[in-house]
């Protein structure tokens, strides 16, 4: 060969970038587990902390316990068990997130009632 490596050389070169290919694509994907994880976490956080008084103490501490247990597999550096944790956060918010929206929506038609009503009785 003109380059001076043997095919035992091309291929063993092939494999190390082929391994290092796997790896790096298992580091990026828990980067990325762990960066969604970390914002979900701030995020839910943000939420409970602004309207917690709006839901049910049972469904706050069903997050609080989601979010603790994805703060500790955080710390594990398993993609895995991350993406798990994510998901576990993301099903207990869910019954937060449907409390106050529903209270948005009751909000709203009450808004609308009152301002029907004020036109009644201001053209009386």
């Amino acid at each position: 060969a003109s380059g001076g490596l043997s095919d035992e050389d091309i291929e063993k070169m092939v494999k190390e970038a082929e391994d290092n290919a796997e790896a790096d694509k298992e580091r990026r994907e828990l980067i990325e587990a762990k960066n969604q994880a970390e914002s979900l976490i701030h995020s839910t956080e943000k939420s409970m902390e602004d309207h917690s008084d709006k839901v049910d103490p049972t469904t706050i501490e069903a997050i609080e316990l989601a979010i603790s247990a994805l703060k500790d597999d955080l710390e594990t550096e398993n993609a895995g068990k991350i993406k798990s944790g994510i998901q576990n956060v993301t099903d207990a918010a869910r019954k937060m997130r449907t409390t106050l929206l529903l209270l948005m929506q009751v909000i709203t038609l009450l808004q609308t009632q009152m301002m029907i009503f004020l036109t009644l009785i201001l053209k009386i």
